[in-house]
């Protein structure tokens, strides 16, 4: 179960899938399995299954959103968030997707409500929702009307943590002008 587990986390490669139908096909014998049935055993047990790992060790823990809006090639508007939490299990701080949502659209009301039902759904407390890292784009974090504050009413101690990528280059870029 863990080798499998592994394998499905980690593996990217554009043959995974019949890599895991091999590991299986030792595992368990005559077995055969392809795209169709990899991915009704991902969708229906596999990722239910770590998603819900997931969420029992974050439980009341306090956490940490880090969300990206996106648009993909056929035009779908989609909203990844990430979660960040000391694990329990793991005695160490964890970074990792907690999962994905489609927006109509990308305003800052409805990327922040689709945040808000998403941790509804997910059972996760907003109260122990204690900081948020996003681009820079005002819709995100913006000073007047944004995720971050629309989120910021909810949950009065939210802390942001802007652009992340950003604050590191000019980190860097200061470091580097005070070297000789």
């Amino acid at each position: 179960e863990i080798r499998i587990a592994t394998y499905v986390a980690t593996n990217t490669s554009i043959n995974a899938v019949d890599e895991l139908g091999e590991i299986l096909k030792e595992e368990f014998g005559a077995f055969q399995m392809h795209r169709t049935k990899c991915t009704a055993l991902v969708n229906s047990l596999l990722g239910p299954y770590f998603r819900q790992q997931l969420l029992d060790d974050v439980g009341t823990s306090p956490y940490s959103l880090l969300a990206d809006e996106s648009t993909d090639i056929s035009v779908h508007k989609l909203l990844c968030i990430c979660i960040k939490y000391y694990s329990r299990t793991s005695k160490k701080l964890v970074s990792t997707y907690l999962g994905m949502v489609e927006l109509l659209q990308a305003s800052a009301h409805n990327i922040a409500q689709a945040i808000i039902e998403f941790i509804d759904a997910s059972g996760l407390k907003t109260e122990n929702l204690v900081g948020i890292a996003t681009d820079g784009a005002s819709v995100m974090c913006g000073k007047n009307h944004s995720v971050f504050t629309i989120l910021k009413e909810r949950q009065p101690s939210l802390q942001l943590v802007h652009c992340v990528c950003h604050s590191l280059d000019i980190v860097a870029y200061k470091a580097m002008k005070s070297l000789p």
